[in-house]
């Protein structure tokens, strides 16, 4: 299997220090200030599909993520790993705005909605538009192992 050069790129430069946070000064208040967003908790089902596919194509997976991330170097380490190793391509679907994954090169789509409705709805759609395999939450990637 070869080392996709992105993915390649991307563990070679990580780093533990923080990008500092410019969004204070350029806005009067956070981008993500006020947004309320409701979520229901629902274990992603082990998906077929993810695998079901010839070993030379790529598979797309949609990581979801409700909360700001703590760890984010650890899920960018592990996500280029599994990049690397399975031929995926992580999407994150974001439904709190920024969630910081974009400073490593990871797609980040936002997930809008004025109510569950249509922030499901939103998801759903993206999850059409990439061919997401599978959508898990974030916090779960590192139990993955």
């Amino acid at each position: 299997m070869s080392l996709s050069p992105k993915y390649a790129a991307l563990l070679a430069n990580l780093s533990r220090n923080t990008p500092t946070q410019v969004d204070p000064l350029l806005f009067e208040h956070s981008p993500t200030e006020g947004c309320d967003i409701a979520f229901v908790d629902t274990r992603p089902p082990v998906s077929a599909k993810l695998w079901a596919r010839p070993e030379d194509e790529t598979s797309y997976i949609g990581i979801r993520v409700t909360s700001p991330i703590a760890n984010q170097h650890e899920i960018a380490a592990d996500l280029a790993a599994a990049a690397v190793e399975r031929h995926i391509i992580p999407i994150f679907l974001s439904w709190v705005g920024q969630c910081g994954m974009q400073q490593f090169g990871f797609r980040v789509e936002l997930i809008g909605g004025a109510n569950i409705a249509e922030t499901q709805a939103c998801e759903e759609q993206l999850k059409r538009l990439w061919n997401l395999a599978i959508i898990v939450d974030v916090a779960d990637i590192s139990s993955f192992g």
